[in-house]
């Protein structure tokens, strides 16, 4: 009959007449802007099995705002094997839509406030051991920001050497319990690209209840350019200390 039974909160949505029994296929396809990808995944389930499990935007029928639909459906057959029946769900899920956006744009925000900052976040967990890191901070490491994640051993590869022992003295202090659980100290990298950077890394523990750390997270910075700026004033100020030294010795020669 190509005739639409829906409940009353489906109708709700649709923007339909509670009171109204039934609708046909254009009633409900007329709200629908992508008409032709909703009907063809119709179509496909009856014809070809294929699964219909859809997200569409819908223009409700009394014009109110418009919703995102999630529907899924299947199909029925009688005993020859012949369709008869389509039925299914659907749900607003508008309001998960616009909170999932925000929340997009807010971590967009968040990476884009890192990027100004020079600065990105890891979280270490020890069972399993696993290690993220935000987009800021592989950047930090000029490494792709959508790749992989790196792993613990991946890190150790970017240390500097001359740092690496400092490093792993500081690495054990944070995976064993301590009376204060802040940490912060400074090292170098060598990065992806070969650049040599400075880092100021700040971190956390989390214990259990047996007082076992479980998870380390914190952030680390890219200081390069302060350490680069402090090292040429402590050159300036020598080099100022060194003549106000020689003009000093002329002085008394005089």
């Amino acid at each position: 009959t190509e005739n639409f039974w829906g409940s009353d909160e489906a109708k709700r949505i649709y923007g339909f007449d509670p009171a109204k029994p039934d609708f046909t296929t254009d009633e409900v396809e007329n709200c629908i802007p992508e008409r032709e990808r909703v009907h063809q995944a119709l179509v496909d389930l009856i014809e070809k099995g294929e699964k219909y499990d859809l997200e569409f935007k819908i223009y409700p029928r009394d014009n109110s705002e418009p919703r995102i639909i999630w529907s899924v459906a299947e199909l029925q057959r009688d005993e020859k094997g012949l369709p008869v029946l389509v039925s299914g769900v659907i749900q607003d899920i508008t309001e998960r839509k616009r909170i999932e956006e925000k929340l997009r744009d807010s971590m967009r925000k968040l990476d884009d406030a890192q990027n100004l900052a020079r600065i990105g976040f890891w979280d270490l967990y020890m069972d399993p051991l696993s290690l993220t890191w935000t987009k800021g901070l592989k950047r930090i490491f000029d490494i792709d920001p959508d790749g992989p994640e790196p792993t613990l051993e991946e890190f150790w590869g970017f240390v500097h050497p001359d740092d690496m022992r400092f490093v792993e003295e500081q690495f054990e202090k944070q995976i064993h319990p301590v009376d204060i659980p802040e940490y912060t100290y400074e090292y170098r990298i060598i990065t992806g690209t070969g650049d040599i950077k400075y880092l100021n890394h700040i971190g956390r523990q989390i214990t259990d209840s047996s007082g076992h750390v479980v998870e380390i997270y914190g952030s680390v910075q890219d200081i390069t350019d302060r350490k680069i700026t402090e090292s040429a004033i402590k050159s300036r100020n020598e080099e100022l200390e060194a003549a106000n030294e020689e003009l000093t010795a002329a002085m008394e020669e005089l």
